[in-house]
């Protein structure tokens, strides 16, 4: 049974070809990114703080967890292309210009900060640091994956053409 779901090209593996594998490559990238640099504590109270769509993140985590692509992925693997590319988009806009601010390390907070211990400031400090860079790198690897993904739907899989082959007329 699982030859005839193989060969017929219902929920057929797409990790298979050369784009399917691009992919996942990236997708593993993506993932460690993401959940170390961008799916932690301050990031997310601040992104909470500005309203910011949860939904967002869960699309975004849904196609990072993904490790093999078949045809009933195409739909999370573009929603989560659709909710990165928001996600990237409201971090330049809202989140970079005043991180330093919502963090409590600016030069107009840190009088106020006097409760935070030094290891804290320490990693905040770090977080920042490498922030524009991470945000880079989430920026590159988004750009590597819409093309794949574009040409994943445009142009069909082997094996995933139609069921019965069409019947010609007899003459």
């Amino acid at each position: 049974m699982k030859e005839f779901y193989a060969g017929s090209g219902i929920n057929s593996p797409i990790t298979e070809t050369r784009e399917g594998r691009s992919i996942v490559f990236i997708l593993e990238a993506l993932n460690r990114l993401f959940d170390t640099h961008f799916d932690k504590g301050w990031l997310l109270n601040i992104l909470d703080k500005m309203s910011f769509s949860s939904s967002v993140l869960r699309e975004i985590r849904m196609m990072v967890q993904l490790t093999s692509i078949h045809d009933g992925d195409l739909s999370k693997l573009e929603a989560g292309v659709e909710s990165l590319e928001e996600f990237i988009s409201f971090i330049h806009r809202c989140v970079q210009p005043v991180l330093r601010d919502e963090l409590g390390v600016s030069g107009f907070t840190r009088c106020a900060a006097d409760t935070d211990n030094t290891t804290n400031a320490v990693l905040k400090e770090f977080f920042i640091y490498t922030f524009p860079h991470n945000l880079e790198r989430l920026v590159d690897l988004h750009s590597q994956l819409v093309p794949l993904v574009k040409n994943l739907r445009e142009s069909p899989v082997p094996g995933t053409g139609p069921m019965y082959m069409p019947a010609r007329a007899v003459q």
